[in-house]
């Protein structure tokens, strides 16, 4: 797969260095550097936080809330005064009374499935899967984020992330996912090139105004993925042409010519399943280099990285792309499904075309 180079650009495509240099800097601070940034904010909100006492949990900071930690603890929650008492009591972390409350919102979650769902009616409105209720917001809150229950947050126990910038953080958390979907159409391109070099007659059939990149990944695409397309459409149509194609061998060939119609139906069933057996249709995949295509990792960690991380030192406990072993059946599978969807595709438009003349006859 041709290598590729991921950076920012602004609104007329040009690289912002200067900003990508702020990142790296941002990102390498030391914690009290990242501690000193909460206390003195010289950045535009909203800005990622995580408190000291839950360092797992990052929050989209929006601003102050105008009260501090001895404002009075809502009413909903007995057993509280006040917030200092609250965080001390609840974290053990003692506050100064006088210490700001910011607005905060709990970060995005990362996505966990990357894939896209072809009928928009797949999609259901909140309204069809449960009724909301009423946001009932206390002193001080105020919803910045649609959807997502606000809180408030003491500034002297918290510390900024080390991607703080909440925009930024919000598209990185895109990125794999985007990455994951262009790598796979980056590897389908690759495939329809080095079939137009090496098998010019299926890349004339695998062309891009024959058969569209989305096809041609569903075609290369292994049920471990864990998608919503898969081959299976094209490689139980590739199953039915390689038996007509086996049968036509059987009845051309000059060995078993001579004696082809003494042998029984049975027999000549058994014979054209050895030639397209699993065996067989695996062997020849690898021997011309299709493996190399073939999409079987899904989206998870551990699972797939990106292919320019996957010689870095954050691949220790990943798995290259070039170490997985490809299950014999997923070979002859995908062998299948290239064969069929050319004729899958052509078959349809003869089909489409043949119900035109005939409605209008």
């Amino acid at each position: 797969m041709e290598p590729y180079l991921l950076c920012s650009v602004n609104s007329e495509n040009q690289i912002e260095y200067d900003f990508m240099a702020e990142v790296v800097n941002e990102v390498s601070r030391s914690t009290e550097e990242r501690k000193y940034a909460t206390a003195n904010k010289d950045k535009p909100e909203p800005r990622i936080w995580h408190p000291t006492y839950s360092p797992g949990n990052k929050y989209v900071v929006f601003g102050p809330s105008g009260l501090t930690c001895d404002a009075a603890f809502p009413e909903n929650a007995k057993g509280f005064r006040t917030y200092k008492e609250y965080f001390e009591k609840v974290y053990g972390s003692l506050v100064n009374a006088n210490c700001l409350l910011f607005v905060a919102h709990k970060a995005w979650s990362e996505p966990k499935n990357p894939c896209v769902l072809t009928n928009p009616t797949q999609l259901k409105r909140k309204s069809d899967t449960f009724k909301e209720e009423p946001i009932i917001l206390n002193e001080g809150e105020k919803i910045y984020l649609e959807g997502v229950l606000p809180l408030l947050m003491p500034q002297d126990l918290c510390v900024e992330a080390r991607v703080a910038d909440a925009a930024l953080r919000l598209q990185m958390m895109m990125i794999p996912v985007i990455l994951y979907r262009v790598e796979r159409y980056i590897i389908a391109n690759a495939f329809r090139i080095y079939c137009l070099k090496t098998f010019p007659t299926l890349g004339s059939y695998l062309s891009e105004g024959t058969i569209s990149f989305t096809s041609l990944v569903e075609a290369l695409t292994a049920k471990s993925c864990s998608l919503d397309i898969t081959y299976d459409l094209f490689e139980y149509v590739g199953d039915a042409v390689l038996k007509v194609v086996h049968t036509n061998a059987l009845f051309h060939s000059g060995e078993l010519w001579n004696w082809i119609s003494n042998v029984r139906e049975g027999d000549l069933s058994a014979l054209r399943s050895i030639l397209g057996c699993n065996s067989r249709l695996a062997k020849a995949t690898s021997s011309i280099h299709f493996d190399r295509f073939i999409l079987t990792r899904s989206y998870g960690r551990g699972i797939w990285l990106p292919t320019s991380m996957e010689s870095s030192s954050y691949t220790k406990n990943a798995v290259s792309c070039s170490q997985v072993e490809i299950a014999e059946k997923v070979l002859a599978d995908v062998m299948e499904s290239i064969v069929g969807k050319p004729y899958y595709i052509i078959m349809r438009f003869k089909a489409s075309n043949f119900s035109l003349t005939f409605e209008k006859g």
